[in-house]
């Protein structure tokens, strides 16, 4: 089996330019003998007059596209015809080739109708230097063991090498972005949540060894696309068979596959719904009765009794009303 070829690696050469500040008089004296020398040839019909003048306002145009500026911790790829020709960092007001690149266009989104031209990422070729912040969204995983659990991390980022960042990847934002997610689903599976062998790290008693291997990870993931992993920690990890957490999601609901809930998951259930809240409690059923016949310890009460002989010749005139309508010499059919 041949070993794929691994491709050289890019590397960032800094370099300088010159000021935006010196070179802004030469573009304003530039403009000002163009404009000079279009009118002089106007008005007094020389034959380069009004060439020379278009051409000089032409090279002012072209100067302009020169210009840019740099804040701090953010740097600027220089290429040239497509060739790599060094990094700017250092923040201020700056001079260039005027035909230095100024990245791609807009990526476009959608299909027929609905097409759209998504902005460029990185303008004129500039990229941040600055830490980021990736709050990874919570991945369903199955620990050591099998176990079902919930698991996510934040990663605190930013780009070293600007060279790599910008030719070694597609997009370096969304490599972080999936990488990280599996150097988060693979830790997941190298460690048991609880209840591990003797002297073993779990996710649960072992946070801060974890989070470490986890940054080592993402270190070796991440180094291709330039970018510093300067931490990353474990935010969330729970495990989805725990009483309290989501048992719907890992274990099959019961009266589906003929399971039958513990005494204490009935007990809950009980008391709150199903979504945790809690659940009113309905009014205890036979009170009247109880205090009318004097079963709690009281006198019976004589309104309640009056109450409960109505209820009762209510229901005795209602079994008559019933018992009238079902006779059998009112059915027709039986002669």
């Amino acid at each position: 089996m041949s070993t794929p070829l691994t491709r050289p690696a890019s590397h960032e050469r800094e370099m300088s330019v010159a000021s935006g500040w010196v070179m802004l008089p030469v573009a304003a004296a530039v403009s000002a003998l163009g404009v000079a020398s279009f009118v002089h040839g106007a008005n007094n019909g020389t034959p380069w007059g009004i060439p020379v003048g278009i051409a000089l306002i032409v090279a002012f145009f072209i100067l302009l596209a020169g210009f840019f500026t740099l804040q701090p911790n953010e740097a600027r790829v220089l290429v040239l015809f497509g060739d790599y020709k060094g990094t700017v960092r250092k923040e201020g007001f700056h001079f260039g080739n005027p035909f230095y690149s100024n990245g791609g266009s807009g990526k476009v989104v959608g299909q027929g109708d609905k097409v759209t031209v998504a902005p460029k990422k990185n303008p004129r070729m500039k990229i941040s230097l600055r830490s980021r912040n990736l709050n990874g969204e919570r991945l369903k995983v199955n620990d050591k063991k099998g176990n079902p659990i919930e698991i996510a991390a934040v990663v605190v980022w930013r780009v070293q090498d600007t060279a790599q960042a910008m030719f070694d990847v597609d997009d370096y934002e969304e490599y972080v972005h999936i990488q990280s997610e599996s150097a988060v689903r693979h830790l997941g599976s190298q460690y048991a949540y609880d209840h591990g062998e003797e002297h073993e790290i779990t996710l649960r008693s072992g946070v801060d060894e974890v989070s470490e291997a986890l940054q080592a990870e993402l270190q070796i993931r991440l180094a291709p696309a330039g970018v510093v992993v300067e931490e990353a920690r474990l935010t969330h990890h729970a495990s989805r068979l725990c009483a309290g957490g989501r048992a719907g999601d890992a274990a099959p609901a019961a009266g589906r596959s003929g399971a039958r809930r513990a005494p204490e998951d009935r007990a809950r259930r009980g008391q709150h719904g199903r979504d945790g809240a809690d659940r009113p409690l309905a009014p205890r059923r036979g009170r009247a009765r109880h205090r009318a016949q004097g079963r709690d310890g009281q006198q019976p009460d004589g309104r309640a009794l009056r109450r409960l002989r109505s209820q009762a010749r209510d229901q005795h005139r209602h079994a008559l009303r019933l018992s009238r309508t079902a006779r059998p010499w009112r059915n027709e059919s039986l002669f």
